[in-house]
């Protein structure tokens, strides 16, 4: 069994994986995306990234599951006002979705919060980006960064310099 996150989802995906690595992987190579499906996961226990949600695309010919963030504006009239804005949110960091934050930040809980601030710090890479340095001899190694604001509940990696 693949381990989860804490608060996360975790359904049966394809071929014995899980849906959240399906995601996952679907994800991958993109922050922005990254960044999105991370939400889904990790946002209200994980229930917008079940694959009961239209928006959540599994493919049986290729046994991958994708996620049509593009979909989400259409689809969220049921739901509550906290949980339209976190996922207008992710559906504007993935597609581009036109918010007005003034409109979707106020009025949501601290948890959703968190996650949107590391959303936003993956998805600019914060966590790939190591300082420059320079001295008198040149640039010098400099070691890499953690992640400007984590996932919450991910473990801080340390990380020893020589």
């Amino acid at each position: 069994m693949i381990p989860v996150r804490s608060g996360e989802y975790a359904p049966e995906g394809h071929n014995g994986t899980t849906l959240s690595s399906e995601l996952r992987a679907w994800a991958t190579g993109d922050y922005c995306y990254e960044a999105a499906v991370e939400m889904l996961l990790r946002g209200f226990h994980g229930r917008f990234a079940q694959n009961i949600n239209p928006w959540v695309c599994p493919d049986g010919l290729t046994g991958r599951t994708s996620v049509d963030f593009a979909s989400i504006p259409y689809h969220i009239a049921g739901c509550s006002k906290v949980e339209q804005q976190f996922l207008l949110f992710a559906a504007s960091l993935a597609e581009g979705i036109e918010i007005n934050l003034a409109d979707v930040i106020p009025g949501l809980e601290r948890a959703e919060v968190e996650l949107i601030l590391a959303a936003i710090s993956h998805a600019s890479a914060s966590h790939e980006c190591p300082p420059s340095a320079a001295g008198n001899d040149g640039p010098t190694r400099a070691a890499p960064m953690t992640a400007l604001y984590p996932w919450p509940g991910d473990e801080p990696r340390i990380r020893i310099v020589q």
